[in-house]
């Protein structure tokens, strides 16, 4: 299946291959589970999300307040995983620029290859080294709102180099 945006109303199943060109987002209380693999611009999700295949993503952010999960059965390749809140496991490799826990760990069976990898939480210097500054607010705390405006707007999440 191949659609310019996706944004789940309810738990999907999609048998074969999904492929969302710009942001795929998987909301609350909800289950996406793609028994092949997926490919996505980026993605936001709190909920559940299941990928059968591999995984190949330009930026990804979670948060479910650590009730959810996203599994990946084979790679996962990725500019920026971001994670807050939500628990990340792939059972291959992990690729990434950036994979960066905030609050729970991210795990990578098949090892990991990045640039920058906080799997276990990062201090709040180290996000600001890492992050784009407009993911800030005033008082210097990460804003969730601002990474999702962000991530609406296509824009990265990492600072430019």
């Amino acid at each position: 299946m191949h659609l310019p945006d996706f944004e789940q109303d309810g738990s999907c199943l999609i048998l074969g291959d999904l492929q969302v060109e710009g942001l795929l987002v998987n909301p609350p209380h909800t289950s996406l589970i793609v028994t092949g693999s997926l490919r996505a611009g980026t993605v936001l999700t709190m909920g559940k999300l299941v990928v059968l295949g591999d995984m190949v993503v330009g930026d990804m952010y979670g948060n479910s307040f650590s009730n959810e999960v996203c599994v990946v059965k084979g790679s996962l390749s990725v500019r920026c995983l971001l994670e807050k809140g939500h628990s990340f496991e792939t059972l291959g490799r992990l690729s990434a620029e950036a994979a960066l826990s905030l609050s729970n760990v991210i795990s990578a069976h098949g090892g990991v290859e990045a640039g920058v990898a906080a799997l276990r939480g990062m201090n709040d210097d180290e996000r600001r080294r890492v992050l784009d500054a407009s993911l800030f607010d005033d008082e210097g705390n990460l804003s969730e709102p601002r990474i999702v405006a962000r991530l609406r707007a296509a824009l990265p999440l990492l600072r430019a180099a």
